[in-house]
């Protein structure tokens, strides 16, 4: 019997995976990598600590919008005081330990 024509799973799969440049891009792909590769290291360790600098600055002011409903009930707690907030986001949740405690009374 004579092999089928048509490609196989694997075959059609490897020719999506690779284009026509392949030949010439991934060779130069590789070696733009291992040249700036170092250059990625320092930039990242410089950048890191202002990162983080940022972060620490920013998810206070944007919690009450972006976070997380408890950390928007937190939030509007301090503002509106806890009958409010509990108004707005319902009864608090008890935390497993304040649950502990209450069960020993």
């Amino acid at each position: 019997m004579a092999e089928s024509p048509e490609p196989t799973e694997k075959e059609a799969l490897d020719f999506l995976s690779t284009g026509l440049l392949s030949p010439v891009g991934d060779p130069l792909g590789r070696g733009l990598h291992k040249a700036l590769e170092p250059l990625g290291i320092v930039v990242s360790a410089v950048t890191q600590p202002l990162t983080d600098g940022l972060g620490s600055v920013t998810k206070p002011v944007l919690s009450p919008f972006l976070g997380t409903d408890e950390e928007k009930e937190e939030f509007y707690e301090g503002i509106i005081g806890r009958d409010a907030a509990e108004e707005l986001f319902g009864p608090r949740r008890k935390e497993p330990e304040d649950e502990q405690s209450d069960r020993r009374e």
